[in-house]
């Protein structure tokens, strides 16, 4: 009896240091680029991506007319900028804490931006809201940043726009 229950301890060690040592899968978030859609024109769907560290995102334009392009000011510290071709998809691997500020480069005149939170504290996240952009776009990132102060368990409920 007792060389079986050490048996049994030993086969539940392993099992924890298995199950302790298991990496968390990584998620793929789609983010459409649409000409039309149900919200509206030229838009990110969706436009909030609330992601994990080691997330990618995948950005699939409609047509050739979209390309997306990360907003200069709105990437956490040591993050290189990025630029994808027209009418092609881009897959960003998400590998800092932060807020990741996007735009279509043909459509951001009119508003078409996106907003990708990462992690639970983003620490650019007073510097990325205070990029300025011209009207269309500050009206979405605004919009966007409200949403995602809202969100269950922000760091920043103070910019809830509720």
């Amino acid at each position: 009896m007792v060389a079986g229950r050490a048996v049994a301890r030993a086969c539940t060690v392993v099992w924890l240091v298995l199950l302790a040592g298991t990496p968390t899968q990584a998620a793929e978030h789609v983010v459409r680029l649409l000409t039309e859609s149900d919200e509206g024109r030229f838009r990110f769907e969706p436009p909030l991506v609330f992601a994990a560290v080691g997330d990618t995102v995948r950005f699939v334009p409609d047509n050739r007319l979209h390309a997306v392009k990360s907003v200069a000011g709105m990437l956490p510290d040591g993050v290189p900028g990025w630029r994808g071709r027209m009418g092609e998809e881009l897959v960003v691997a998400l590998e800092q804490p932060g807020v990741y500020g996007i735009k279509c480069q043909a459509h951001y005149q009119v508003g078409m931006v996106a907003l990708i939170v990462v992690g639970s504290r983003p620490l650019n996240w007073r510097a990325a809201r205070a990029v300025r952009h011209p009207p269309m776009p500050t009206e979405v990132f605004q919009g966007l940043f409200a949403e995602a102060a809202c969100a269950e368990g922000s760091a920043y409920p103070e910019d809830c726009a509720d």
